[in-house]
């Protein structure tokens, strides 16, 4: 398909334009939000310049989503006409007593719960000055549609620098906005479809291509297919769980750090990776919470996204299937849940309807909105936990000179119970914890549970 030169002629992909129609239920909202450590505050002016710059170097920042009502293709990304960096960017002076990094977590977790103004970029940065420590935070909130986790690290590289200080950057170029009329949208939106359909047939004369040659082999690649999106996109109208069945828009934030070479070393003595001793101990959280209320369960369905991404990929757009996966509650051995963990991960790898993501959600975004948004709220609300592992940056990055001390992600509930993700930092996996306080009200206890197995996990390194 041809790619538009006109930057505001980009068009959301069918999977952020499904993210983008669910939000109309609050509890299907796709907020990504991380809460940076750095060493001090940096300088206010210099912050301040720094993202003038970011804005212009990353043209998302500065773009909105732009629906048309009699448009038949996804909305587009306009740059804002009316944009100001202080409707996005805001310095905060914490004063005692309520400057703690407990307090620093709050605001992150008041400012994740405040739903993004439609009609502007979808994004907000807060530097936050004044803790007890001598130390900063920087809070970063994006919507999802801009970028997944993976696109997100890249992002947050054209924030940092790998340096103290590094040298001058070329400025980059101004953006300025150019709106379109309402006949120029529609035109365009006609063109981008012909150029769709197009594309689709010919990907799909590529998989006819690429069939098996035997007829036999082909009928059964096909039924796999069809069987794999078929469980796919079924809704899972209720969770395993009936301890943790509520849900609310209501977010409780809690934090973990855990040793990475030890975490690695827990799942290599179970012939595994860190993804499977992560997974491991959450799994060893949920089991003994269950437990702790006389509520055990055998099975819950865990929420995971799977990196579609290439080298092609941009940092803003989103590469990646979301895939379910039901898991196993009942395993004491720990080394014998990872083994069965990585099985039903590298399974739903290879599940054929990773390479249907987008035609899906091309199809399904076609759906009258009511009924689209319905659909997806019953499928995310049988989610039991949500669990993402983010590869972060191994080396120091600086913010303005200051340097980075640490980083807590916290992904989105989308309808879970509790959202999980780890994000590697030097030699530290940092764990942002994000409950729905209706599925999970005694969140001192849960967070309690999870610094205990994660305990079990390491005593294997």
């Amino acid at each position: 398909m041809e790619q538009d030169t006109d930057i505001d002629l980009e068009r959301m992909s069918d999977v952020d334009n499904l993210m983008w129609i669910v939000e109309r239920n609050p509890l299907l909202r796709s907020t990504m939000t991380a809460v940076t450590m750095l060493d001090e505050a940096p300088n206010r002016q210099v912050f301040e310049e720094k993202f003038t710059q970011v804005t212009m170097a990353i043209p998302r920042l500065r773009q909105r989503v732009v629906a048309n009502p009699v448009s038949i293709a996804p909305p587009r990304w306009e740059v804002d006409p009316d944009f100001e960096q202080d409707n996005h960017v805001r310095w905060v002076d914490l004063e005692a007593p309520h400057n703690s990094i407990d307090h620093v977590i709050a605001l992150a977790e008041d400012i994740a719960g405040t739903p993004f103004d439609r009609t502007r970029p979808l994004w907000e940065f807060a530097l936050v000055a004044g803790l007890e420590t001598g130390q900063a935070a920087f809070i970063s909130k994006l919507h999802h549609s801009i970028a997944d986790g993976m696109g997100s690290i890249q992002l947050m590289l054209e924030i940092f620098d790998l340096e103290r200080a590094p040298g001058p950057k070329a400025a980059p170029p101004e953006i300025t906005a150019n709106p379109k009329s309402q006949v120029e949208r529609v035109k365009n939106a006609i063109l981008h479809e012909r150029d769709r359909q197009a594309d689709a047939m010919r990907q799909t004369l590529e998989v006819v291509r690429s069939l098996p040659e035997s007829p036999t082999d082909r009928v059964r690649l096909v039924a796999d297919t069809a069987a794999s999106l078929s469980r796919a996109i079924a809704p899972s109208t209720s969770p395993l769980s009936p301890l943790m069945a509520n849900r609310s828009s209501d977010s409780d934030f809690r934090t973990l750090e855990i040793p990475l070479d030890e975490l690695k070393a827990a799942g290599k003595a179970a012939g595994c990776k860190l993804n499977a001793a992560f997974v491991a101990g959450i799994i060893g959280a949920l089991r003994s919470y269950h437990d702790l209320h006389a509520t055990p369960v055998e099975t819950l369905r865990m929420g995971m996204p799977i990196s579609t991404r290439t080298d092609d990929d941009s940092a803003t757009s989103n590469s990646f299937a979301a895939t379910r996966i039901e898991v196993p509650m009942t395993i004491d051995d720990p080394l014998e849940l990872m083994v069965r963990i990585d099985e039903l991960v590298v399974e739903a790898r290879h599940d054929p309807a990773i390479a249907l993501t987008s035609a899906a959600a091309g199809v399904m975004s076609r759906l009258p909105k009511r009924a689209l948004t319905g659909l997806f709220e019953k499928a995310m609300k049988g989610i039991d936990f949500s669990a993402s592992n983010v590869p972060g940056v191994p080396i120091p990055v600086f913010l303005t000179g200051v340097p980075v001390t640490g980083q807590f992600p916290f992904g989105p509930l989308s309808g879970s119970a509790v959202n999980i993700t780890l994000l590697s930092y030097l030699d530290t996996a940092y764990i942002g914890v994000n409950i729905d306080q209706a599925a999970i009200p005694d969140g001192d206890v849960f967070h309690s549970e999870l610094s205990t197995s994660f305990g079990a996990i390491l005593d294997l390194a």
